[in-house]
């Protein structure tokens, strides 16, 4: 890890372990006056989560001052009625992303070199497929959807860590599933949804500028970062893949 990116983000995840684990202290301590184990899990991935959309995004920018509003992009888009605080950073690099869910505070970051490297059609291309994110709820979605699938594992952890295996091959068994569904739970399942929500996304700012600005957009981001779009992952689909999304 870079001594750079630790020195940008050290207050940020200073901050987050200590509120991580505050309510982690809070909710332990006070786990007795919650009549339903369920409830207890729901109140806790609330929280969590909470801090990742709601609490962060505003740490993001009001904490950093690499961070620079853009208000004549900002005065463009109302006169489209799209109503967004927009940022640029250099704090990533060929990236841009959308996020908070607080509907006075919806935010929409872009790396500066995408300011400077793309033209005018390709950068309003990009930040509408971020609004795109907002419009289509998007984050809000991510957020209720992650509670309950860290309610869904809690309550399954739960469950295994309650039962008395009779061997020890079936103990280290229930380790390994447990592993297993953090896996699935946290990283796999939320992100394979990204994966189909960037077609929306994509969708949306075509749909509101053309689809060949969206297209030459996503062109010129896999030149940027080296064909990484080209590649894809496993919360983006791949170049091709986004293109004929468009296209159809």
């Amino acid at each position: 890890m870079k001594i750079s990116f630790l020195k940008d983000n050290l207050l940020s995840m200073l901050l987050a372990s200590i509120f991580l684990g505050g309510i982690m202290h809070i909710f332990s301590t006070y786990f007795e006056f919650f009549d339903n184990k369920v409830l207890f899990y729901i109140a806790l991935a609330i929280t969590i989560y909470g801090f990742w959309f709601i609490i962060n995004p505003l740490l993001n920018v009001i904490l950093s001052k690499k961070h620079l509003r853009d208000y004549n992009i900002e005065n463009q888009l109302k006169t489209e009625n799209q109503n967004f605080k927009v940022y640029f950073t250099d704090k990533m690099s060929s990236n841009a992303i959308a996020t908070g869910i607080i509907p006075f505070y919806k935010i929409i970051i872009i790396s500066k070199n995408l300011k400077s490297s793309l033209n005018d059609a390709e950068l309003k291309a990009i930040i509408y497929h971020e609004i795109g994110h907002h419009k289509k709820n998007h984050i809000f979605t991510m957020y209720i959807l992650n509670v309950i699938i860290f309610t869904t594992y809690l309550y399954g952890y739960s469950l295994l860590a309650d039962y008395e295996f009779q061997s020890k091959f079936y103990e280290g068994l229930s380790v390994f599933l447990s592993g297993a569904m953090f896996g699935l739970a946290c990283y796999y399942i939320p992100n394979k949804i990204l994966y189909f929500l960037e077609y929306q996304a994509d969708s949306f700012s075509a749909s509101i500028n053309d689809k060949e600005s969206m297209i030459k957009a996503l062109i010129s981001l896999d030149k940027l970062t080296e064909g990484k779009l080209t590649k894809g992952n496993i919360n983006h689909p791949n170049l091709e893949k986004r293109i004929a999304n468009l296209e159809n």
